[in-house]
């Protein structure tokens, strides 16, 4: 993975494919202007770690986790651990976070959250293959253009055991405002739908694939009304879409969208 940049300023970076050289010449390559981005990704894009984004990430994605005694989970672009801290909350999991950038990972550290190691990606699930029950990639996928999408989603279903699960969230292009997350990050290399989530994840040995839409969650009197609003102005946006398509049902309109998926049988090459 390349980057993330969780709701509420939460954010990770993992170092892809294309990243791990930097070329020399006069011309900065899509590997320098990364590399450069994510040497001070704290400082100029995320920020420090926010308690806003807790509600957020317990919906989207602890609550697709399992939990059960020994459950082995694995955090990519895992940032400065905010969801590592909610997935090791039940006392049962055992999970691990992995990023590139070094700023993140102090972060975490100093945070006494030590399960957190600075690493590439790639090279981290080489080594260890089929090791993890869930693996949870968190505003991800979309530092990667498209051929290393394909690169990474092999990756990680090759971390995982048979069955293990992929929970993912990343920014949805069919929603109305989905180019305000595809673009919030100049790191972002790519946006999804429900379908070319599915197309990709299935192309990558997954199975069993659900996609779920990341509504305003409930956790107080304004975020309350702010969920009434969003399901008023979600039935008009069904509405237009219906005189459109014919389809009334089936539409994710929010920002981001969560799919988990499960390792299934590994393509053919």
């Amino acid at each position: 993975m390349v980057a993330s940049t969780r709701n509420g300023g939460a954010g990770g970076v993992v170092e892809g494919p294309k990243q791990r050289n930097r070329t020399a010449g006069p011309h900065e390559s899509e590997a320098d202007y990364r590399a450069r981005l994510y040497e001070s990704y704290v400082r100029t894009h995320t920020g420090g770690p926010s308690e806003r984004s807790l509600p957020t990430l317990k919906h989207d994605v602890v609550r697709h986790v399992p939990d059960g005694l020994g459950v082995r989970v694995l955090d990519v672009g895992c940032g400065a651990g905010e969801l590592v801290r909610l997935l090791t909350e039940s006392g049962r999991r055992e999970t691990k976070g992995i990023d590139v950038s070094a700023e993140q990972v102090a972060l975490a550290h100093k945070r006494g959250l030590l399960d957190i190691e600075q690493g590439d990606l790639i090279d981290f699930l080489r080594e260890t293959k089929e090791s993890f029950d869930a693996i949870v990639a968190v505003d991800v996928l979309e530092h990667f253009d498209k051929p290393e999408v394909l690169t990474v989603l092999e990756a990680i279903a090759s971390g995982l055991r048979p069955g293990g699960r992929l929970v993912a969230r990343v920014p949805n292009a069919e929603g109305p405002f989905g180019a305000r997350t595809r673009y919030a990050d100049f790191t972002h290399g790519t946006a999804f739908t429900q379908r070319s989530v599915r197309q990709v994840l299935l192309a990558s040995g997954f199975r069993d694939i659900e996609v779920y839409p990341t509504e305003p969650v409930v956790h107080g009197l304004p975020s309350l009304g702010r969920w009434a609003l969003w399901k008023v102005l979600a039935m008009l946006a069904r509405l237009y879409l219906l005189v459109e398509t014919g389809v009334f049902r089936g539409h994710v309109l929010t920002q981001n969208l969560v799919t988990v998926a499960h390792k299934g049988t590994v393509r053919s090459k």
